[in-house]
């Protein structure tokens, strides 16, 4: 059983495991084809990558390759990654040769959590190869469910990928830098987005968000800034954009600390409720890592915040009880809060009485729609409430 949330994956499990596919710890086993999708994170407290999950898959497979093999590899990586750790590495513990013995490409996986195995049938495939050989095999692999692009070098398809994480970080994090002057004008940014956005097909901007989260965009735009600083140059623009959204937690727990300084509330009795910790929640996924909420979390209690609930509509109880107190529903962890904070994007609030949690609440009380998500205006009208949203 899968132990975290992919939307149709159970049932491709249930109909294939043990079937055409097997899953196993054994570190030798019989194949053509090896596909590396290990993670790359980042040095515990650095902005360097951590390589050592890739090297130890490469030791694995060194263990089993054999001639006219493919090592196709699918994790985002620095670059150079194939080119200067995987084939040098290969090659001294196997004694073959990558272009005579053995191929590999490097084929990005570029699909969104939530709807992975939705996009695997219609993204394109990028395919950056060693030679001729590798892309031909390669190709032949992903052409069986979804088109290819041929990006002929292995240094170009890893550009790629960086390319599309640091892309999308960077747009983020210029809607979370316009949110910070918004404030100061007390413009209301979402819809002054939504409308700029309507029928104007030239940009698209997003909306702010309380940072950007998740295993991917926070750590990508670094992996592209290491690629730059060996030879002294630097991402400064990506590596901005992401120190912005960074920002962007502080601002929700400064605001937070406000409110009840403001209105006389005791930090020692205050119930704090955040909901919404997985790191997104459109599409819905129940990975917390790189999770906005966890770093919000982490600020309240370094600040000596005790009573501090939390939810979500997806992610493990089991894993969120590792950061705080667990509330069984949105409506249970209302209760009696003084601050309520939605730290992720999940339809489901949409779906949530109002009126009703209005009535649990504590007075004064406060609502952070971190995502604008839900419907200020039935909010607004009610006296000792305070609403408030990024941007």
């Amino acid at each position: 059983k899968k132990t975290f949330f992919e939307n149709g994956l159970q049932e491709y499990l249930d109909k294939y495991i043990n079937k055409n596919f097997k899953i196993t710890d054994y570190p030798s086993y019989n194949a053509d084809v090896h596909i590396i999708t290990v993670g790359t994170p980042l040095k515990n407290g650095t902005t360097k990558p951590d390589m050592q999950h890739l090297k130890n898959a490469i030791d694995i497979i060194c263990k089993n390759i054999k001639k006219n093999d493919l090592i196709i590899l699918r994790s985002t990586v620095p670059l150079g990654t194939c080119r200067d750790i995987v084939i040098p590495l290969v090659e001294k513990k196997t004694k073959l040769k990558f272009g005579k013995d053995i191929r590999i490409s490097f084929c990005p996986e570029r699909t969104v959590e939530g709807l992975a195995l939705k996009e695997l049938k219609f993204l394109p495939q990028l395919i950056g190869s060693f030679d001729k050989n590798s892309y031909d095999q390669s190709s032949k692999i992903f052409n069986k469910y979804t088109s290819v692009v041929n990006l002929e070098k292995l240094e170009s398809a890893e550009m790629a990928k960086l390319i599309d994480n640091s892309f999308r970080d960077v747009m983020f994090g210029y809607s979370n830098q316009m949110a910070l002057i918004s404030d100061k004008f007390n413009l209301n940014l979402n819809n002054i987005i939504s409308k700029i956005n309507n029928g104007y097909k030239r940009n698209y901007v997003p909306i702010p968000s309380p940072g950007v989260g998740g295993p991917c965009l926070s750590k990508d735009p670094y992996l592209l800034n290491y690629s730059f600083e060996k030879f002294n140059l630097k991402a400064s623009m990506s590596i901005e954009a992401r120190k912005i959204s960074d920002k962007m937690v502080h601002k929700v727990y400064n605001f937070c600390k406000n409110y009840l300084k403001k209105n006389k509330i005791n930090i020692s009795k205050s119930k704090i409720f955040i909901s919404g910790i997985a790191f997104k929640g459109d599409p819905e996924t129940s990975d917390v890592r790189g999770s906005t909420a966890i770093d919000l979390i982490r600020i309240f209690k370094k600040k000596n915040f005790k009573n501090i609930f939390l939810h979500d509509f997806c992610a493990e109880k089991s894993e969120l009880k590792k950061y705080g107190n667990v509330s069984t529903s949105f409506s249970s962890g209302c209760n009696n809060s003084n601050i309520i904070i939605i730290m992720n994007n999940n339809r489901k609030y949409l779906d949530i009485n109002l009126l009703d949690i209005l009535q649990k609440i504590n007075k004064p009380c406060l609502i952070f729609d971190s995502w604008n998500i839900l419907n200020p205006e039935i909010i607004r009208d009610k006296k000792h409430i305070t609403y408030k949203s990024i941007g």
